[in-house]
Parts: C-alpha cells; structure tokens; sequence
C-alpha cells in the first residue's frame, strides 16, 4: 500500500487515513510521545510525517485526538504490546 511507512528523503514516512482532530506518530524513537511528531492533514484526510530512524526495528502506533491508540491498518508488521493489543513494527535497515 502507498500508505505503508516507506523510506524517503529524510527519514521514513507514516501515512494515516481517517477523519479526526489530530493524528500523532508514538513510538520507541520518541519515548511514545503523544505530542512529539503530529501528522499534517493533506488531501482526502490523508495524514503524514516523515521521521529519520536508526537502524533496526520500531514499534509504533498512531495517537488519534490525543488519546485513541491506533496500530497501523496499512502495516500487516506488528508485536504484541504488551496490554493485549499490537503495536505497529518497522525495520529499518
């Protein structure tokens, strides 16, 4: 999917589609910060971030309207995170 996070000129891209308020990027590389990488809306409540990441795998979600976990739908990758749910995984090589 053209939504799956994908390396690009500065880092990785993270694509959210759905309507909402606000969309965060949390992860293991941002100490799982709700506020620390919000996507910007483009057309057709797309939301995207590019983010550089080291090597390695990252488990993320998306943060909608501040406080609705989201695993990735656009990213069959993920582990367990521990409260009975996934996070979304990539791997960065």
């Amino acid at each position: 999917s053209a939504l799956a996070p994908h390396k690009v000129d500065g880092g990785w891209q993270f694509s959210f589609r759905g309507a909402a308020q606000s969309v965060a990027l949390a992860g293991d590389f941002n100490a799982w910060s709700t506020s620390a990488n919000p996507l910007v809306k483009g057309t057709g409540d797309v939301w995207s971030i590019v983010v550089p990441l080291t090597a390695g795998d990252h488990q993320y979600k998306f943060v909608v309207n501040g406080s609705d976990w989201k695993p990735d739908p656009e990213n069959a990758k993920s582990s367990d995170d521990g409260y009975g749910g996934k996070n979304s995984l990539v791997h960065v090589d």
